[in-house]
């Protein structure tokens, strides 16, 4: 990831393709979940996740729904929770990955490890740009207060 981000010398490292990962690209968050309900029809684990690039409203009340702060163009989808209850259906944040309610909120980097679904999309936000031949990051596109 260092040499990717161009922190390290030598470059990205090539990728060699095997029967074991894909990797794709989706042209909206909307072919991406498209993409991952067809893999969860399937029975496999699917979840979506961005980086901060995008406010995270306060958790509602109870019965009402989650605010939808992640917003590109006219898809929107909330954050998943982030305490140790349930609120309107959506799952606590640790269960967030395995409970099938946590589908269609987008997981934050510090929920989503990835390991407890079979697909991950992850959202490239305006904190992550290439530019010419690399990756660059933009600070001030982060809404993270860490």
């Amino acid at each position: 990831m260092v040499r990717l981000l161009g922190l390290e010398t030598g470059g990205p490292v090539v990728w060699a393709p095997d029967d074991r990962m894909q990797l794709l690209v989706a042209e909206s968050p909307q072919e991406m979940e498209a993409f991952l309900e067809a893999r969860r029809a399937q029975g496999y684990g699917a979840r979506m996740s961005a980086g901060y690039c995008w406010r995270w409203s306060p958790e509602p009340k109870p019965g009402d729904p989650l605010p939808p702060d992640v917003v590109i163009g006219d898809w929107a989808r909330p954050w998943n929770l982030r305490g140790d209850r349930s609120v309107s259906g959506a799952p606590p944040a640790a269960l967030w990955a395995t409970d099938p309610a946590g589908f269609g909120q987008v997981g934050c980097v510090y929920t989503a490890q990835g390991f407890e679904y079979d697909w991950s999309g992850v959202i490239i936000g305006p904190d992550l740009l290439w530019r010419g031949d690399r990756w660059t990051t933009n600070r001030t596109a982060s809404k993270d207060r860490y």
